[in-house]
């Protein structure tokens, strides 16, 4: 199987190339944020130009309305995206016609118009600065900010909670920022189009400061990159980010063959939990890290520390705050390497997984009142985020696809723990105690195991359950 992938590596930039990729960086934030002005002010003009089409009495076939904008439907969105080049006096001669339209389409953001936009801008507007930086800083903002508000329009069109894409502010943006849409841009990165002659041994060659200068080889730690990728693997593209004041690079590359792996079980229910975050159906089960809980008192002394810092523009102030960012990456760090292993041990041990499917942002989002059950119930909360189920459950579905492993996500109520997974006997039992006892069969288990064993036969077809009961 051919997928696409990413390696990331460290960087080790010299001064000069961390100055050269800060501007880099800067630029791309500069170019994200003029694309998406300009694509709001074309979104307000068609919103105007709509209105009139409304108030002449011109019939909006196929269209739907939601919060104020005027959507299509799913069936016109390619016709939609393609009549971005007509420019919106066109919808207004349009309407001045003697012979009105039938209908109106939504202009979609193609990148080679935003891409002429933006070169418009440098040679001929205010941004002759960006000139000196590499050209890639200017492809990619503009590619993004199309894809951005393409799936803004499909999300509305689909009745589903996507916002809009928001500016991207350098500095903690203030209240009034925040409400007009801006958000901090905490990793500041820039992509780069890149092929196999950009990656040698221990190293990574970045663009110039312009197009026509001599690109730089930045030095990688601790892994090779030559050596991790494969050689038959296509190199798409590069992107270099900021993370607590390091540097990293992620290499996207494309058509990377994937062995098929040698699967022995057939059906793993897994159950997901506090104590031990997975719990398999054949009785194994894993203790999570928990690398937030045992970092909690070094974060506190660290945000006691930056609190002593009041002059916010001290170099010690800045030594405080990337003291706190370096401890937290370290937390998600420790996370994210567990939760990998983990994931790619659970696809690689059977053909089919099955995992709850109840939803995580709704066990953390609801308020908690200020009293010592809600206290209780904060700290559990924490402890959720802390192991990251939402997380190892997207692992477990993308890597099943790459791995050959069919991941089953079961509704919520097919993975009840109060079910006896021998009988089927519904048991009631308080909250707060592991043990399962069934008082048909006499059954005596942990709920954790009485849970993954229910998910398994969710997952088994409808002839092997009837054997199995």
């Amino acid at each position: 199987m051919k997928i696409a992938k990413a390696f990331r590596f460290r960087l080790l930039p010299t001064p000069r190339q961390e100055a050269h990729f800060e501007r880099m960086a800067g630029a791309s934030r500069y170019v994200w944020n003029f694309c998406l002005r300009h694509c709001h002010a074309e979104w307000a003009a068609f919103r105007v130009a709509l209105e009139e089409a409304i108030a002449a009495g011109i019939e909006l076939k196929n269209k739907t309305y939601k919060g104020g904008y005027e959507v299509p439907s799913s069936e016109r969105w390619p016709e939609a995206y393609t009549a971005f080049e007509t420019k919106l006096e066109g919808y207004r001669k349009e309407l001045a016609s003697d012979e009105r339209p039938d209908k109106l389409s939504t202009p979609s953001i193609a990148y080679q118009y935003l891409y002429k936009v933006i070169c418009k801008h440098r040679d001929e507007g205010e941004g002759g600065w960006l000139s000196e930086v590499h050209s890639h800083c200017a492809n990619s903002p503009a590619k993004t900010v199309g894809k951005a508000y393409k799936s803004w329009w499909t999300a509305m069109a689909q009745d589903r909670n996507h916002g809009a894409p928001k500016f991207k502010s350098k500095h903690r943006p203030g209240a009034a920022a925040r409400k007009r849409g801006w958000r901090q841009d905490r990793r500041p990165s820039f992509t780069i189009q890149a092929n196999r002659s950009f990656i040698r041994k221990k190293g990574i060659r970045v663009p110039g400061p312009r197009s026509g200068e001599a690109p730089g080889w930045v030095n990688t730690w601790p892994q090779d990159p030559s050596s991790d990728i494969p050689l038959e693997a296509k190199i798409c593209s590069i992107t270099v980010s900021q993370e607590a004041g390091r540097w990293y690079c992620s290499v996207t590359v494309g058509e990377l063959e994937i062995p098929d792996p040698i699967i022995a079980g057939d059906v793993l229910g897994i159950d997901l939990g506090i104590n031990a975050i997975v719990t398999l159906s054949d009785g194994t089960s894993i203790d999570p890290p928990r690398p937030l809980e045992h970092a909690l008192k070094r974060l506190a002394f660290l945000q006691r520390r930056l609190g002593r810092r009041k002059d916010r523009e001290s170099k010690r102030r800045r030594r405080a705050q990337l003291a706190v960012a370096r401890q937290h990456a370290k937390v998600a760090a420790i996370r994210s390497d567990f939760l990998h292993k983990l994931s790619l041990q659970l696809v690689n041990r059977c053909r089919t997984i099955v995992v709850e499917g109840f939803d995580v942002s709704e066990l953390v989002q609801k308020a908690v009142p200020k009293t010592r059950r809600g206290k209780r119930k904060r700290k559990r909360r924490m402890q959720i985020l802390d192991l990251g189920w939402g997380e190892l459950r997207r692992q477990l579905l993308y890597k099943g696809e790459w791995y050959g492993c069919d991941v089953i996500v079961a509704p919520p109520f097919e993975a009840t723990d109060r079910s006896c997974n021998r009988c089927a006997t519904i048991n009631q039992m308080p909250n707060n105690t592991s043990e399962y006892r069934c008082s048909s069969c006499g059954l005596v288990t942990t709920r954790q195991l009485n849970t993954a064993k229910l998910l398994e036969g969710y997952g088994l077809p409808t002839g092997e359950k009837d054997a199995a009961q």
